[in-house]
């Protein structure tokens, strides 16, 4: 985690307090590109902030997080006017990790209100006959997502947490089971046959039946598996588990696993980072679908000291504009995200519980236990522990064989 702390503290130095970080201009480039709080990448720098902040306030020196929250609140009023925004699904990008975040660690409830609204101006986009939240406005988009009339796409459930949370909180069971129900619609829609996930579900909206499902913009192709959609499903219906308990969400984060861990071993040898998609030619490397799923390995994608602000290197974002081999805000984000739940399982468990493999139950292929979602043998928890201790061994530069580690996954 000082890796982290490092790269974060050098991007807000970096970054004007009324614009926010980005993706790298280039492999090799130091800086993060800036936007404007409108882009939805916009609530991850502060969301990284309230991460680490939490971190150091569980340690044994709990004043160190005040370092993360000054920098929070430096940045934080920039973003208000976006707690009003209708017009996208990434509200909860925006202002759930941030907003939201600093609510939930403080209790301070100036963070409570921007919040709150941030989920009803999200809510807005549910249409009933469809049962989903539309995803894309796409009047001002090129093509192809131009020609999509209500397109749903499968990045929509990391920003469902925003209503589960909010209908908790309001006790306002239409945003819980707005939540619900566009959640069942992507596991009916965007999950496709071979257990992976198509990005996009373009729905008539006179019938509320789909007329196409694709992978482009951001795959490969229109029939491609583009992985960091992969992830979003796998991060997004696990949420939604721990929100429902509906055994549904967490058997739909499961197969999306085991497909994608398929592909995973499949194609890639001895490098388990994953291509931007797996029918990609040139299997170039998205580390932010890594830090995504937390079922990849983001070893040898850690920037070396000096080199670049970010955390992660060798990130896809957005394929139809080239966007190729760049370090990712959202990649940082949810890589230090991993590493903190890393240490929350830690914590909670022994080391011995932790490294017992699943046993099958009698005559299934897979076993459960205590909600916990199973992957090839191996519950998500012991997951997360063999990618925090391969990180940590790259850190040290200790000599790493990657594929005899995971081998015992196939």
């Amino acid at each position: 985690m000082a890796i982290c702390k490092d790269r974060v503290r050098t991007i807000h130095r970096h970054v004007e307090y009324s614009l926010f970080p980005f993706a790298g201009e280039c492999p090799t480039c130091q800086k993060y590109s800036m936007v404007k709080p409108k882009k939805w990448v916009s609530g991850f720098l502060n969301g990284m902030f309230m991460q680490l902040y939490d971190w150091d306030k569980a340690s044994p020196n709990p004043l160190m997080a005040d370092e993360w929250m000054e920098r929070f609140i430096k940045r934080i009023d920039y973003l208000e006017k976006e707690v009003h925004d209708t017009s996208t699904h990434d509200i909860g990008f925006k202002v759930f990790y941030s907003f939201g975040h600093a609510y939930r660690s403080t209790g301070w409830k100036k963070y409570l209100t921007p919040t709150l609204t941030a989920a009803h101006s999200l809510a807005t986009r549910y249409i009933k006959r469809i049962g989903a939240l539309k995803s894309w406005d796409t009047q001002k988009f090129s093509e192809p997502a131009r020609s999509m009339k209500w397109p749903v796409i499968v990045d929509n459930m990391m920003n469902l947490e925003l209503l589960l949370w909010a209908g908790q909180k309001e006790a306002n069971a239409t945003l819980t089971q707005m939540a619900i129900q566009h959640s069942l619609t992507s596991l009916r829609d965007l999950i496709r046959d071979d257990g992976c996930t198509w990005h996009v579900v373009d729905y008539d909206v006179h019938t509320a039946q789909p007329k196409r499902y694709v992978s482009i913009p951001q795959g490969y192709n229109a029939t491609s598996i583009w992985t960091r959609g992969c992830g979003f499903a796998i991060h997004g219906f696990s949420t939604v588990y721990k929100w429902t308990k509906d055994q549904r969400f967490l058997d739909a984060a499961q197969t999306v696993s085991e497909c994608f861990l398929a592909q995973l071993f499949a194609c890639c040898g001895d490098d388990l980072v994953p291509p931007f998609d797996f029918h990609d030619p040139l299997q170039r490397r998205d580390s932010s679908a890594a830090a995504i799923s937390a079922a990849a390995l983001a070893n040898n994608y850690i920037s070396k000291k000096g080199k670049t602000d970010a955390i992660l290197l060798h990130g896809m974002g957005d394929f139809g504009k080239r966007d190729e081999d760049v370090p990712l805000i959202y990649g940082d984000y949810f890589f230090i995200q991993a590493l903190s739940r890393l240490s929350a399982n830690a914590l909670k468990n022994t080391l011995g519980s932790k490294y017992s493999r699943a046993t099958p139950a009698s005559g299934q292929e897979q076993h459960r236990s205590e909600g916990q979602m199973v992957v090839y043998g191996y519950t998500v928890d012991q997951m997360y522990i063999a990618f925090g201790l391969l990180v940590l061994l790259y850190v040290s530069r200790r000599p790493l064989q990657r594929a005899a580690k995971f081998k015992r996954w196939r």
